[in-house]
């Protein structure tokens, strides 16, 4: 019997694409629109925006991830928003998010950091941590 072996690389890409519910994922996370993240800005929140699509697996990754860490106590003060790509695509735009997998965080308007496909925990763990130490 001849055995087949896959490397890793192609293991993970292949369960990426796998269907997924990243909406569903987004337990704690809010949807949001525009009008909304302004107002949130205005009042200096320190925000977190996951600019994702439902068909996508890095943003059902990244949303099951930040819906977990979302929920630790060092995080709550964190505003986590998730905007639909394919719903609030010139939104999506005008925040430079020209693609789905994108995490902004902000401090009030001011942008602070900004990652694109990150799905480790320790690397999620690492930007929220940059949103909530940064200088106001």
């Amino acid at each position: 019997m001849k055995r087949f072996r896959i490397g890793r690389r192609l293991a993970l890409g292949l369960l990426l694409l796998l269907p997924t519910r990243a909406g569903a994922d987004f337990l704690h996370v809010e949807k949001i629109d525009e009008a909304a993240f302004h107002a949130a800005q205005q009042e200096g929140k320190r925000i977190v925006v996951a600019i994702g699509a439902d068909w996508c697996p890095v943003c059902s990754l990244q949303g099951a991830r930040l819906t977990r860490l979302a929920a630790e106590p060092a995080f709550r003060p964190l505003l986590v928003l998730h905007v639909d790509y394919d719903a609030n695509r010139a939104f999506a735009r005008g925040l430079g998010g020209s693609e789905q997998g994108t995490l902004i965080g902000f401090h009030g308007t001011r942008e602070l950091v900004r990652v694109i496909g990150v799905v480790e925990m320790s690397a999620l763990r690492a930007f929220l941590n940059q949103v909530l130490d940064a200088a106001p």
